[in-house]
């Protein structure tokens, strides 16, 4: 019996189900989760499905965006963890996976730590392409265009557009499959690659001109301090996609933004190109991810914190 049609007979035991996202939840997470739970839909089954975050605003107008609930204290015959790489980032939606009664993980991170009893971590570039060999091998009458637009923005999101190294053959196929099936790719992508509130390019545009180069320009770090972001009303949300601009340069082989997302505390991003380690940077600092996209939390001192990036960052470099 395969991976995926052991999942399908855990599924198909269970009566009740929560299928739990990440913290802060992207398009992968959420796109895993509606797709699967699209094809749960006139099963007869409970399907709950759970993240500890709201869900972003440009996440929110997806088909059964509606259903995304919190941890209130349920059991579950069955919880089913996507795109969640370790179990704080499952925040106190965690509780659910390890009290059901079956846990599942379906995940594509390299830095993944085991949190459930059965689990299908393969590499992807996102995770949305193991959902739809799931449903495309056990619930293909289940694919429609609403899952397909779920999966594609979720492979959009997550590959910045198809642009990063980890994309591969079988993910441009499940893009096409995704088309095939109606999912309206060019809207997809400028609504989560292109379109912004006036407010955010302003605020970027202030961020980007104090950017601080580093290492003959093959390190560049911006900083999206506290009182930036209240004069822009900026928002988390609003950080989607913030390196990539500067990530543009020819000589730009690490780019990191630091949102101070309470005083001296900082959501750190990390992105790279080629064989330069994101994942690295952000791992020695607890964190982790891709290797070309990775994140961490980091504390003190604005210029402290650069510092630390920089030394970090630097054996890095190519």
């Amino acid at each position: 019996m395969t991976i995926k049609e052991r999942i399908a007979a855990e599924i198909a035991k269970a009566n009740s189900i929560a299928i739990v996202c990440h913290t802060n939840p992207d398009g992968d997470t959420v796109g895993s989760a509606l797709a699967l739970y699209h094809a749960m839909i006139g099963t007869g089954k409970q399907v709950a499905v759970l993240c500890d975050s709201t869900l972003p605003q440009n996440l929110s107008a997806l088909t059964h965006a509606d259903i995304f609930g919190v941890d209130e204290g349920n059991h579950y015959d069955l919880a089913i963890a996507v795109d969640v790489s370790a179990p704080h980032m499952a925040g106190e939606c965690y509780r659910v996976l390890r009290e059901a009664g079956m846990s599942i993980c379906i995940d594509h991170h390299s830095s993944h730590e085991k949190m459930a009893k059965l689990e299908w971590v393969q590499k992807a570039a996102a995770n949305a392409e193991l959902i739809y060999e799931l449903l495309a091998d056990c619930y293909a009458d289940r694919l429609d265009v609403h899952s397909a637009t779920h999966i594609y923005t979720a492979l959009v999101t997550d590959t910045g557009g198809f642009s990063y190294d980890c994309v591969t053959a079988h993910t441009h196929t499940v893009a096409g499959a995704c088309l095939a099936l109606g999912a309206p790719g060019a809207d997809i992508c400028y609504l989560h690659l292109s379109k912004l509130p006036t407010r955010v390019v302003k605020m970027r545009s202030v961020a980007y001109s104090r950017a601080l180069y580093e290492a003959q320009d093959r390190l560049v770090l911006v900083v999206f301090s506290r009182e930036l972001l209240d004069k822009y009303n900026g928002t988390l949300e609003d950080m989607a996609g913030s390196l990539v601009d500067v990530m543009r340069g020819d000589t730009v082989q690490v780019g990191v933004a630091l949102v101070e997302v309470s005083p001296r505390q900082y959501k750190v991003s990390i992105r790279s190109k080629g064989r330069v380690s994101a994942a690295r940077i952000a791992e020695s600092f607890g964190g982790g991810g891709h290797y070309n996209a990775a994140g961490c939390r980091l504390a003190g001192d604005e210029g402290i914190v650069l510092d630390r990036l920089i030394e970090a960052a630097w054996p890095e470099l190519e």
